[in-house]
């Protein structure tokens, strides 16, 4: 082996490690930081029939905070493969919310992806997450 062919694999080689952590961590299931001592958590669940996302924070309830998720729900044609027009929603609360879109019909259509948007405002100070998950 030359040391321009080792130079050059070398560098494959971490290119390819590089975009493999970089996938594992924009592809998480689930989030989770910290407010003002609270804990913040965000994650989202896809199966045949439907996706859901929560967004909660760990304080009693009636406390000055926000939380809110928003999530799009992607399904596939079973006839053809094509992705259709996605499912989205929104909801929010003060301590949890959770929103779930269903799949309208589970014999024409097959569960693909599922992504969501995480919000907690509290006591001035906010966290922002993204999650995603594949349906296998």
């Amino acid at each position: 082996m030359t040391n321009k062919f080792k130079k050059v694999f070398g560098i494959v080689i971490a290119g390819i490690m590089l975009l493999a952590i970089t996938n594992s961590v924009s592809a998480a299931s689930s989030q989770s930081g910290e407010l003002n001592g609270a804990r913040v958590s965000g994650y989202i669940t896809i199966n045949a029939s439907s996706a859901s996302a929560s967004t909660g924070i760990n304080l009693p309830p009636n406390t000055l905070s926000s939380v809110s998720v928003d999530i799009t729900y992607y399904y596939r044609d079973k006839s053809d493969g094509k992705i259709l027009i996605p499912s989205t929603g929104g909801g929010g609360g003060n301590i949890a919310v959770t929103v779930t879109r269903p799949n309208p019909d589970t014999t024409r259509y097959s569960s693909d992806y599922a992504i969501a948007n995480h919000t907690v405002r509290y006591s001035g100070q906010t966290w922002t997450a993204k999650t995603n998950k594949t349906y296998y």
